[in-house]
């Protein structure tokens, strides 16, 4: 599947959880995004979508003009029904998907952006994915190249990352640096929604766990 394609798939699936919650759950807090509810991810997702295709994506990639760049998608429908916003954001999405389609990255951005928001919603209103998507195991693989590509070029001993199972899952089998752990829980935990402690419990064996750590994250958990 093409990554705009994946785009489309994953906010239909969203766009329909987010239009059968009650009013009080378009309210509930995400706590993966601190200050923001239901309603702000969903506005900030449709932010992405048409900035994207209006060219208004800041150049500057600090954190703190990323900071107000997603800040203004929320100060900015605020005040605007959440159906509206869904109805902008299938509106922009259809554009969105061709830009994506020539996206040199395997998984572009916005497409990150939305899988990790997605989750972030689920959580917040318990209602969890029962089955991951092909992207979301493309992103699993993803994480899993970009980790051990760092861990061997930081010059770290071999990892082993386990299932839940015992079973292997990648690295090398023989590593004394040994996590168990299911690759979407890594997934997300390396977007910084595990806390370093929560990472290290993962851990069955090994030594100098907080280089390992360092490397998983793409985003700090702060």
């Amino acid at each position: 599947m093409s990554a705009g394609a994946a785009y489309v798939e994953l906010r239909e699936q969203l766009s329909e959880l987010v239009r059968s919650l009650p009013a009080h759950q378009l309210a509930t807090p995400v706590p993966a995004c601190p200050d923001w509810t239901v309603h702000d991810v969903v506005a900030h997702l449709a932010g992405v979508a048409t900035d994207n295709v209006t060219g208004a994506v800041p150049t500057d990639s600090s954190v703190d003009a990323l900071d107000t760049w997603t800040a203004g998608h929320v100060r900015s429908r605020a005040d605007v029904a959440t159906t509206v916003v869904l109805r902008e954001w299938e509106r922009f999405s259809s554009q969105l998907e061709v830009l994506l389609n020539k996206d040199a990255m395997e998984l572009p951005a916005a497409l990150l952006d939305l899988a990790t928001h997605d989750d972030d919603i689920r959580e917040a209103v318990d209602r969890p994915r029962g089955l991951h998507t092909d992207t979301h195991l493309a992103m699993h693989r993803g994480l899993m190249r970009r980790w051990m590509g760092a861990i061997e070029r930081a010059g770290l001993d071999p990892i082993l990352v386990m299932l839940p199972t015992g079973d292997p899952y990648d690295g090398e089998v023989d590593a004394d640096v040994v996590i168990r752990s299911s690759p979407h829980w890594l997934y997300r935990s390396a977007m910084g929604r595990q806390s370093r402690a929560s990472v290290r419990s993962k851990f069955v064996s090994g030594s100098n766990l907080d280089a390992y750590i360092d490397l998983l994250y793409v985003f700090d958990p702060g």
